[in-house]
């Protein structure tokens, strides 16, 4: 009697699990699932009809450029959670990655900040989303570029690039 008990714990133990790894499974897929659709947003024009354009204005309004980069990101996180179980470590790789990526979106938006900025903060907004070219970083890299651009200036800030770039770099290495 104790040992069929003991046997019922174990079966419910390895039950679990399974159905752990397949939450995990579940979630990657998920992710991958969500990448494949930004990406086909992002890089066709009507294949996903409705819901792609607004993801595609959404998105390049939000990060820009960054929007091409994002399906990628999501691809190889959503494949960590499966191929390791659930178990994905943020490593100092995988920061210096996301450090890269955010420092590159602010970067652009500095670069084409006279394009957007016209005295008026908020009428940058309007001008993120009527420009037509894709190359800026978003409204969010302009909420971020504006307070710092404003205390260091140009030449400050793009020091601060440098010095946010060279971090990145030795953190991958």
């Amino acid at each position: 009697s104790d040992n069929m008990a003991a046997n019922r714990e174990k079966d419910t133990k390895k039950e679990s699990l399974v159905k752990l790894n397949i939450s995990n499974d579940i979630k990657g897929v998920i992710l991958i699932t969500v990448a494949f659709l930004i990406m086909f947003s992002i890089y066709t024009n009507t294949s996903l009809g409705l819901f792609g354009a607004t993801i595609k204005k959404v998105l390049i309004l939000l990060i820009g450029v960054g929007a091409f980069v994002l399906p990628f990101i999501i691809f190889v996180l959503g494949l960590a959670y499966i191929v390791k179980k659930g178990k994905v470590a943020l490593t100092k790789k995988f920061f210096a990655i996301i450090l890269f990526y955010i420092n590159t979106l602010l970067l652009v938006e500095l670069i084409v900040y006279s394009n957007h900025y016209k005295g008026s903060f908020l009428e940058g907004f309007n001008n993120i989303y009527i420009y037509k070219s894709v190359i800026h970083g978003g409204v969010i890299s302009y909420i971020l570029d504006y307070p710092l651009y404003m205390l260091f200036g140009s030449t400050g800030y793009y020091i601060i690039f440098i010095g946010i770039f060279l971090i990145s770099i030795l953190l991958f290495l």
